[in-house]
């Protein structure tokens, strides 16, 4: 089978598209983030002039995934209706609010008939709307090429490496001076400890099924083959624990913390053996690496929460909050936050707020309860299908990777209730791909390999 036919060519530039996003602090700059939306198109316009083949899957779990992806697809929809010029009362109706204060801004709104957009600030709708649909093109493609376990593995792999790759330049960028935290290659540590959190919890994941795996495999060689396989992914997932560490960044590290003791903790349910000997090797390497000279670090950020000061944040939420007030139904427009928050600030704040420090305030904010119920809605559904299922799988890769991937996700999404690292491309684009991930290993009906049928050739 050819590389188009099976979808290789499109797996392989997800796989670049994963290394390469990261690598322009974040893809955060204009130019970066016009060409990870443009590589994600590209990747979805191959695989509608390709022939291909996606393995089957039961017909609950597609019927799930094309509500949700219907949900991606009208999320960006509404950003398209948000720059769509309407007549002023339309937008009376829509907006009151808005409609006040284009009737005090423009002269002559509602006189001479000129229509104008919901959205305060079109160009950054217009961005916004094709990064949600570059990563809504992402998940898609995960779903529908990235169902074998060779491919899932190699997904897993390289996130992993980006995450090691990632955590070594940041700990080169503190070396021995601790008032400069890690950022790798990001502007800002939180990102950078967001994107550490997603790689850790697949490396957990990864070591969770091998260990499953490897309880059930015959005894031989003294496990030498399993200790080669295995050590390199325990030292990244140690080298990307320092690196979160070294961040400095409080929710960056105790939001991967708690989703991997609560989704580790369903897996020790299942049929797992030696759980004791597995907990005691996780809190032995811990302490290790506290050690070699995380220690430090881990005092630094704990004067960072015994001096614990968000006056600047509560004052982003309040103003948030009634920045959503003014526009409940459509919001004020993607991406136009910055433009309109200051409208609303009470409190003497002098730092410009790009965003609000918490990502369900910003998206009621900027698209109101519609877009808040596609993005609600979505969530929803990804959840309650792929968490029924994994209770019920028994492959090691399923729930040892199915847990990373849920993990990985519910960190992320815990980060944003205090932070903004989904309004970072890469980070977006790693979410989207986690949550394909997740799906695809938690979906398909077999992961063993004797019934894989496709590789990554």
């Amino acid at each position: 089978m050819s590389m188009r036919q099976d979808g290789a060519f499109i797996f392989y530039g997800l796989l670049v598209l994963l290394i390469v996003a990261p690598l322009p602090w974040g893809a955060v700059l204009p130019w970066a983030q016009a060409l990870l939306t443009f590589a994600a198109f590209a990747l979805l316009v191959a695989w509608a002039v390709c022939p291909s083949a996606s393995p089957a899957s039961s017909s609950k779990g597609d019927r799930g995934l094309h509500v949700l992806l219907v949900l991606w697809a009208l999320a960006v929809t509404f950003a398209g209706f948000q720059i769509t010029p309407l007549p002023p009362g339309a937008i009376a109706v829509l907006s009151p609010a808005l409609h006040d204060l284009y009737s005090w801004t423009l002269p002559g709104y509602g006189q001479d008939g000129g229509w104008r957009a919901l959205s305060t600030t079109p160009a950054s709708t217009i961005q916004s709307g094709l990064l949600i649909g570059a990563c809504g093109t992402t998940f898609f493609l995960v779903t529908h090429h990235c169902r074998g376990r060779a491919r899932l593995l190699a997904l897993t792999l390289a996130i992993i490496l980006v995450g090691g790759g990632e955590a070594i330049y940041g700990l080169a960028q503190v070396g021995g001076n601790l008032s400069q935290p890690a950022s790798g290659t990001f502007v800002n540590r939180n990102h950078y400890a967001a994107l550490l959190a997603m790689a850790l919890c697949l490396g957990v994941g990864l070591l969770l099924s091998r260990w499953q795996a490897g309880a059930v495999a015959p005894v031989s060689n003294l496990h030498l083959d399993r200790w080669a396989r295995t050590t390199p992914l325990i030292l990244a997932c140690l080298a990307i624990l320092a690196g979160i560490i070294f961040s400095f960044s409080r929710i960056g590290l105790i939001a991967p913390i708690l989703m991997l003791v609560l989704f580790g903790g369903l897996w020790m349910f299942g049929p797992v053996s030696n759980r004791v000997r597995l907990v005691g090797a996780g809190v032995g390497l811990v302490l290790l690496l506290f050690m070699t000279g995380a220690w430090p670090a881990f005092e630094v950020m704990a004067n960072r929460f015994r001096a614990l000061e968000e006056t600047y944040r509560i004052a982003a939420w309040e103003g948030t909050y009634k920045l959503f007030q003014s526009s409940r139904l459509v919001g004020i427009g993607l991406g136009g936050l910055v433009d309109n928050l200051p409208r609303f600030m009470t409190a003497p704040i002098t730092e410009t707020f790009h965003h609000s420090h918490n990502e369900p305030l910003e998206v009621l904010a900027e698209g109101g309860v519609i877009y808040a119920a596609l993005i609600g809605s979505g969530l929803v559904v990804y959840f309650g299908n792929v968490m029924p299922m994994w209770f019920k799988r028994r492959d090691p890769l399923a729930r040892g990777l199915g847990v990373g991937c849920l993990a990985g996700v519910s960190a992320v999404l815990l980060q944003s209730l205090v932070e903004f690292p989904l309004r970072m491309p890469a980070n977006a684009l790693y979410l989207s791909v986690i949550m394909g991930m997740g799906w695809s290993v938690i979906q398909s009906p077999s992961l063993s390999r004797a019934s894989n049928a496709r590789s990554v050739q």
